[in-house]
């Protein structure tokens, strides 16, 4: 949770922007083996798969990061859930990354 005058809640905008990421990442892989001489590029039917898998895949990943924190870490009150602006667009990827090491920190300290 982070703290100061820059945090802002949840909002339904960054649902927008999680659906981009995620067109991003399929546009991504779609290159990566487009330029691979071992490749297997198939044609729009890929890019279809993609579009239909890596959108909504990417939205549910920070839909479920939003509600592994909220009850996890705030302990089911979700208004306290609040990040940068900047993080939350880039929330489902950075969140896993950020509960890793939580909780590699977690089992460091503990005696």
């Amino acid at each position: 949770m982070a703290s100061g005058s820059n945090s802002v809640h949840f909002q339904k905008k960054f649902l927008i922007g999680w659906a981009i990421l995620g067109l991003v990442f399929g546009l991504g892989i779609l290159i990566y083996e487009m330029i691979s001489p071992s490749g297997s590029f198939n044609g729009i039917g890929e890019i279809i798969a993609n579009v239909i898998v890596l959108i909504p895949g990417m939205v549910g990943a920070g839909g479920l990061c939003f509600l592994l924190e909220g009850l996890i870490i705030c302990g089911g009150r979700f208004s306290e859930v609040t990040h940068s602006q900047w993080f939350w667009y880039v929330y489902p990827v950075f969140f896993p990354v950020k509960l890793a090491f939580g909780w590699v920190f977690s089992l460091l300290t503990s005696k």
